[in-house]
């Protein structure tokens, strides 16, 4: 028996007392919504009552009992009826209720849906799924079946088999239908209400004896089941996870890079290998400034300079010719003797001593005149041509170096490849001689005029072509200008250039198909060269010389635009044999190379040897200096953990930001979507005894373990590669131990990361709705 007594709720009620029946319908209205919204929040245990006495059997409801009252005694149909559509009858019907087997099918029989339990709602009709609502109503505990109408609209037709069902149903309930004033033509019992006060109740004498059935009871430990919706997002959760992996493993990398001790490793890796010397490289700079750490230039005098002002120890350098074809060609049009051959690209080391080198003399002395060179016995063997001599037998032999006869006063350590590649140094037996400082500037070379050291291209037709040198107009080569063979380029404008065949092979002339064809003549040959080439005769072409690749515009120190006067004829080894090389040039007059030429000796390498208390200072300065850069063994290896990864480190924080706003934006959106998605359950679950704080809660439970499942199993992943980076350190580079305390941070970013979004998931939480809009009241 349901009593109300003396209830006051102002301003819509005012001291209303009746009482209901253990079954039959009641039919309740009033005069305005807002008081049967009132009703229906209180009966169904949404609201409790200001004031007065509302009571359940021996059950007294308050305040403080609602969650009890709509655990055991009440059970309600509103706001869509909670209508779950992806699940099947006999989920819905048993959902968070413990039953006996023998109750579950008297109810399911009672409203015939025993044969479609496992049919989900999405395929029943209206009658069918109203039927399936009563069936869950009837099987948890309760003794009241609350229906408000207005919560869910619905049509003449559907109310009226409605309440055919409730008329059914009020057999084994107390039934209240609230808001429906035709209601009252099903109902044994109706009371309205007027401007908060009981208007009339017509008190009818309930003729019905209760039936008994069979009732399941709340599981105690009954949540919510996510599982459904986290398989539906199942790929953006692994995605996420992923995401969390490269958020912790991005922000490890960061940290671990950004605090190595780089000159200490420096030092560490030349204690290694026990050597006081390395290479210097320059990175190469646009004319806007911009330097580009992984290619490299040729260095100036005003560079060794710097380097001597800034560094202490010794600063050796290596020269060598600029154009290694010019070079022969010009040092053979002054001297007779025989040059170095021509494949070699030796150089010369310049020094003051043996000591400064920081390599070993085995025989002889270092150098004092500029016609003495120390080497390898290696070298001279290649360059005297005598083998199976010992060393001493090759001290005073002469050689020569592009024209220049040098005597061998000193032999120095031998150094095999295998050595000098692994202590970054020159391949001694074929590469370097060691010489007099101030040697270069009393060789023949000092006055040869060569153009820079750089890469060429030429652009035609928005096309752009390689080319391997510029050269000025030679008085012995044939060429033809499309209507006439000229033997001399003396004629050529300053805004004319003439192009070899190699540049027409680039052009997309057939060599191979016109030249191996062994039915044609030799004049056929040189006629299908001629028309071939007579489109490209008077085209613009735009010529430059650059020093970056990857940015010819920005480092052109030299660009023109020239009208293609003519082509050189091909010689007969490339008519015959269809032989020919990758050497394409452009031949232009003299007075535009000019102002761009510098010394036929340019500088090769630049080597530093220092003593042990000038090493770090010098490889501090080189490692703060963006223009230079040293060179040590395992070089390749200490760039790539080391130097590579430091250049990203911006782009790695600023990745692991990124990626931590994006999860929690992902992470976020799912929790809406489960949120919309779940709302229907939620309701069930509130409506069998369970608060909104209760809900909430659950939501962040679950939601927290996804967090803190993806936040742990990018900690273990980004420690284990974290521990896999600094044993390679150590093995590789010989880096510091005390590394490995910096994996702490990680853990510790992990933590902040967890509780961070757990702030978040909060908020999140606090500001959107749990529940349907119905449940507002709360």
């Amino acid at each position: 028996m349901l009593k109300i007594e003396h209830v006051c709720a102002e301003p819509y009620f005012h001291d209303i007392s009746f009482t209901l029946e253990d079954c039959g319908i009641i039919s309740i209205s009033s005069s305005d919504s807002e008081s049967e919204k009132l009703l229906a929040d209180i009966f169904c245990g949404i609201q409790s009552i200001q004031k007065g006495k509302f009571q359940i059997d021996d059950f007294s409801v308050c305040k403080e009992t609602l969650l009890e009252y709509r655990k055991h005694y009440v059970s309600s149909l509103v706001s869509d009826f909670q209508i779950i559509k992806n699940k099947c009858v006999k989920d819905v019907v048993c959902m968070h209720l413990s039953y006996e087997e023998q109750a579950y099918y008297e109810i399911m029989n009672l409203w015939d849906l025993y044969t479609i339990e496992k049919e989900t709602m999405q395929d029943l009709s209206f009658e069918q799924c109203f039927r399936v609502l009563l069936a869950r109503c009837m099987l948890k505990e309760s003794k009241v079946l609350v229906f408000y109408p207005d919560s869910t609209p619905l049509s003449l037709k559907e109310r009226e088999y409605v309440y055919e069902l409730l008329q059914k149903c009020s057999e084994y309930m107390l039934v209240i239908i609230i808001g429906d004033k035709k209601a009252s033509y099903y109902a044994d019992r109706s009371i309205e209400f007027h401007d908060g006060y009981l208007e009339s109740d017509d008190q009818g004498i309930i003729l019905k004896n209760k039936k008994q059935i069979k009732q399941g009871k709340v599981k105690p430990y009954s949540y919510p089941s996510f599982l459904s919706y986290r398989y539906r997002y199942r790929f953006v959760y692994r995605a996420l996870r992923v995401v969390m992996i490269l958020i912790l493993g991005c922000f490890s990398l960061f940290f671990l890079c950004t605090n190595l001790n780089v000159v200490d490793m420096q030092m560490k890796i030349l204690e290694k290998h026990g050597q006081q010397h390395f290479l210097i490289e320059k990175h190469a700079q646009d004319f806007l400034g911009n330097i580009y750490p992984r290619q490299y230039m040729q260095f100036q005098d005003k560079d060794i300079k710097e380097l001597e002002k800034n560094i202490k120890g010794n600063v050796m350098v290596s020269y060598a010719p600029v154009d290694f074809y010019m070079a022969n060609a010009y040092l053979n049009g002054i001297y007779t003797t025989n040059n170095v051959p021509f494949v070699s690209t030796m150089g010369v080391y310049e020094a003051e001593n043996m000591e400064d080198t920081g390599i070993k003399l085995v025989s002889g002395y270092y150098p004092k005149e500029y016609n003495e060179a120390a080497l390898t016995l290696d070298a001279a063997r290649y360059l005297i041509n005598e083998q199976g001599t010992s060393f001493e037998n090759y001290l005073g032999k002469v050689f020569y170096w592009y024209g220049i006869p040098l005597r061998i006063s000193g032999i120095v350590e031998e150094i095999s490849y295998e050595h000098a590649k692994e202590k970054q140094m020159p391949y001694m037996n074929d590469t370097y001689l060691f010489v007099k400082k101030g040697f270069i500037q009393h060789h023949p070379l000092s006055n040869m005029q060569s153009f820079p050291l750089s890469s060429k291209r030429m652009l035609i037709n928005n096309r752009s072509y390689e080319i391997n040198r510029f050269s000025e107009n030679p008085h012995y080569l044939y060429y033809t200008n499309g209507s006439m063979v000229l033997n001399s380029l003396d004629t050529l404008k300053e805004n004319e250039v003439v192009l070899d065949f190699q540049s027409a092979v680039l052009l997309g002339f057939p060599y191979q198909r016109i030249f191996f064809d062994e039915n044609k003549t030799y004049e056929e040959k040189i006629w299908e060269y001629l028309v071939y080439i007579e489109q490209w005769i008077n085209q613009s072409v735009r010529v430059q010389a650059y020093t970056i690749s990857t940015n010819p515009d920005a480092s052109a120190f030299f660009q023109k635009d020239f009208i293609i006067k003519g082509f050189l004829l091909p010689d007969d080894d490339e008519i015959e044999q269809g032989y020919i090389d990758d050497n394409a040039t452009i031949y232009m007059k003299q007075s535009v190379l000019e102002p761009y030429v510098q010394s036929g000796a340019g500088i090769q390498n630049v080597m530093y040897y220092g003593k042990k208390d000038q090493l770090e200072s010098t490889l501090h300065f080189l490692y703060t200096n963006d223009t230079y850069d040293a060179v040590l063994p395992s070089d390749d290896v200490f760039r790539l953990l080391v130097l590579d990864i430091q250049d990203l480190s911006i782009f790695l924080l600023g990745s692991s930001v990124c990626l931590l706003l994006l999860y929690g934006i992902v992470m976020m959106w799912l929790l809406k979507r489960t949120m919309k998605h779940m709302k229907e359950e939620m309701s069930i679950w509130y409506a069998y005894g369970n608060s909104r704080k209760s809900i909430q809660k659950e939501y962040e439970k679950t939601f927290l373990k996804y967090i803190k499942k993806d936040v742990w199993t990018g900690l273990c992943v980004s420690l284990f590669f974290s521990f896999i980076y600094l044993i390679l350190l150590v093995w590789k580079l010989e880096a510091m131990p005390q590394q490995f305390l910096y994996l702490g941070m990680i853990l510790l970013v992990s933590i902040s990361i967890y509780f961070l979004k757990k702030g978040v998931l909060l908020y999140v939480l606090h500001k959107e709705a749990v529940l349907p809009d119905w449940y507002a009241n709360d």
